[in-house]
C-alpha cells in the first residue's frame, strides 16, 4: 500500500494554491515583463519537494492515518516559511542598460536557429538531426563541449556555452532572493536573446525549469519556440504539466491528444520518432524470443522496496522460464547492486545488456518489461509486447495498454508470471502483435530519415515565419506493412 499517485496530485494543488496566493499579494514578482513566471516557480517548488523528501514523508504520514488535507496544509505552510514574501528586500541593485561589448561579441551568432541543450545526453540524441539542417545553427549548451566534439559537426553549426551574467538587466527582488539561480538564468537569457535575435529556438523534452525560463524570454522577444518529444513520461507529474511552447512535435497523432490533456496551450504536430533506429523495426516478432527488463531508478512511482521486487522478479522469471533468454538493461544513472549481480550470475539465461544499443535490445525482445518506463511504449515500434509490472497503489500505465489490446499491466508477481505464460501462447501472441501493427502508425507516424525530414521541414518553415496553419502537409509519411 502506498500513496504516491495521490501525493503527486496533492502537491500540484499545493503549488498552484501557493503561487496563486503570491500573485494576489505581489503580482509583478511573478512576472517577467508581460509574461507569467508562475510555472518556473512551480517547477522550483517541485524540485524543492524532491530534495527535502516530501514524497516519503507524505507516504509515511498517510500510512499512519494523517489526512491528505492536513498534509496539504503542512506543505503549504512550509512553502510559506521558505519561499514566502515576508522577508523580501525591495532593493535589488542597479539595473544596467549598456551592454555594448556583449552585443558586439554576439554579432557572429545572430539570426540563427538556436538549439537549447540542457545536458550532454540531449546533444547525443539530437546530433543526427542537427547535422542535417543546412542553415546557420547555434547550439546553446548548459555544459562544456570540447573542441574535438564540436569538430564532428558541419561548419554551419556553432557552439556557445551558457554564461550566467551577474550584471542585472531587469529587476525582480523575489526571484533574486528566493530563486537566485533562476533569476540569473532569466537575466542571461534576456540579454542573449535580445542581441542574438534567433529565428527560432528548439528544445528537447522541455520540462526543465531552465527551458521554461528561456521559453518565457522568447515570448517577450516574439521568438517562436519548438519543443520535440524526447520520451513518454506516463506519469504526468508537475514538471510535465502546463508547458507553453509554441509548437510541440510528437511521435504520432495519438501523442498529440495525450500530451494535450495536461498541456492544452501548445500547438501539436506529429513528425515521427526522433531517436535513431539502426535496426529494422519491422521484423517478424514471432521469431523473437527474449524477455527484457528495463530498469528505472526508485523514484516517482517507485521506491527501494518496489525496485527490489522488480530485481527479484527477474530472478523468478529466469527460474520459471529456463529456455528463455532474460535480458536486463539498467537505468544509465542507477545501477544494480553487486549483490544482485552476483545472484544473477548463477543463472545461465540472465544477461546484463546495459551497454547494448537500445534499438538492438528492442529488436531481440519479444516481451519488454518495466514499471512505468517510456520503453514500454517505444518498444511497440519494434513489435515488442509491453508487459508492465506496477505494484504502485492506484497506478496504471498511461496509455492504458490493456484497453488498446497490445499488452498487459500487472500488479503482483503472480499475475505477472501468468501474463508471461499467456503471451508465450502462440495464438495469443499473434493477436497482440497484430493489434500492435494496427495502431503503430497512430503512435509512430515515421522514424529515421523520414522523421528527420519532417522535423527539419517544420523548423525551417517556422524560422522563415511561415504561418504553420498554412503548412498543409509535411513530407510524405512512411507506410507500415501490417
Amino acid at each position: 500500500m502506498d500513496y504516491y499517485i495521490e501525493f503527486y496530485e496533492v502537491i500540484d494543488e499545493v503549488f498552484l494554491e501557493f503561487t496563486n496566493s503570491l500573485h494576489t499579494k505581489r503580482p509583478l514578482w511573478l512576472k517577467f515583463n508581460r509574461f507569467s513566471l508562475q510555472e518556473v516557480v512551480i517547477s522550483q517548488l517541485y524540485m524543492h519537494s524532491l530534495s527535502v523528501g516530501w514524497k516519503e514523508k507524505y507516504n509515511k504520514s498517510r500510512l499512519e492515518g494523517v489526512s491528505s488535507l492536513e498534509l496539504k496544509q503542512t506543505f503549504f505552510d512550509e512553502l510559506e516559511n521558505v519561499f514566502g514574501i515576508k522577508d523580501i528586500l525591495s532593493d535589488t541593485g542597479k539595473i544596467e542598460t549598456d551592454f555594448e561589448e556583449l552585443e558586439k561579441a554576439l554579432i557572429p551568432y545572430k539570426n540563427r536557429i538556436v538549439f537549447y541543450l540542457f545536458n550532454y545526453r540531449q546533444l547525443t540524441q539530437l546530433n543526427n538531426l542537427i547535422g542535417q539542417i543546412n542553415e546557420p545553427i547555434l547550439i546553446w549548451a548548459d555544459f562544456n563541449i570540447s573542441d574535438e566534439e564540436a569538430e564532428q559537426f558541419p561548419n554551419n553549426v556553432t557552439f556557445l556555452e551558457i554564461e550566467l551574467f551577474k550584471t542585472h538587466s531587469f529587476s525582480n527582488p523575489y526571484f533574486l532572493q528566493k530563486f537566485p539561480l533562476m533569476f540569473y538564468y532569466l537575466n542571461s537569457f534576456n540579454l542573449f536573446i535580445k542581441y542574438l535575435k534567433p529565428v527560432c529556438i528548439v528544445f528537447l523534452e522541455g520540462c526543465h525549469p531552465q527551458a521554461k525560463c528561456l521559453n518565457i524570454v522568447s515570448k517577450e522577444y516574439k521568438i517562436p519556440t519548438i519543443c520535440i518529444q524526447q520520451g513518454w513520461p506516463s506519469l504526468f507529474h508537475t514538471l510535465y504539466r502546463r508547458m507553453e511552447y509554441d509548437y510541440y512535435l510528437t511521435w504520432g497523432k495519438a501523442f498529440n491528444e495525450w500530451w494535450k490533456l495536461y498541456n492544452p496551450k501548445q500547438k501539436y504536430k506529429e513528425v515521427g520518432y526522433i531517436h535513431k533506429v539502426e535496426s529494422s523495426p519491422d521484423n517478424d516478432s514471432l521469431s523473437k524470443q527474449k524477455i527484457t527488463f528495463f530498469l528505472q531508478s526508485p523514484v516517482f512511482l517507485s521506491d527501494d522496496n518496489y525496485f527490489n521486487r522488480m530485481l527479484c522478479l527477474i530472478e523468478t522469471t529466469a527460474k520459471l522460464f529456463p529456455d528463455r533468454v532474460i535480458q536486463v538493461k539498467e537505468h544509465p544513472e542507477y545501477k544494480i547492486s553487486e549483490g544482485f549481480i552476483k545472484r544473477y550470475s548463477y543463472y545461465k539465461n540472465i544477461f546484463i545488456v546495459s551497454n547494448k544499443p537500445i534499438d538492438k535490445v528492442f529488436n531481440e525482445s519479444l516481451i519488454t518489461v518495466s514499471h512505468f518506463s517510456t520503453t514500454s511504449i517505444e518498444s511497440m515500434l519494434y513489435n515488442c509486447i509491453p508487459l508492465i509490472f506496477d505494484p504502485t497503489t492506484n497506478s496504471e500505465y498511461y496509455p492504458y495498454i490493456e484497453s488498446l489490446g497490445v499488452g498487459y499491466c500487472t500488479k503482483s508477481e503472480e499475475e505477472f508470471i501468468n501474463k508471461v505464460q499467456l503471451i508465450l501462447d502462440n495464438n495469443k501472441q499473434a493477436k497482440l502483435i497484430k493489434r500492435i501493427g494496427e495502431i503503430k502508425q497512430n503512435l509512430f507516424c515515421d522514424y529515421n530519415e523520414s522523421a528527420i525530414d519532417k522535423i527539419i521541414y517544420f523548423i525551417k518553415n517556422v524560422s522563415l515565419k511561415v504561418n504553420t496553419n498554412e503548412i498543409s502537409q509535411l513530407p510524405s509519411t512512411r507506410c507500415y506493412e501490417l
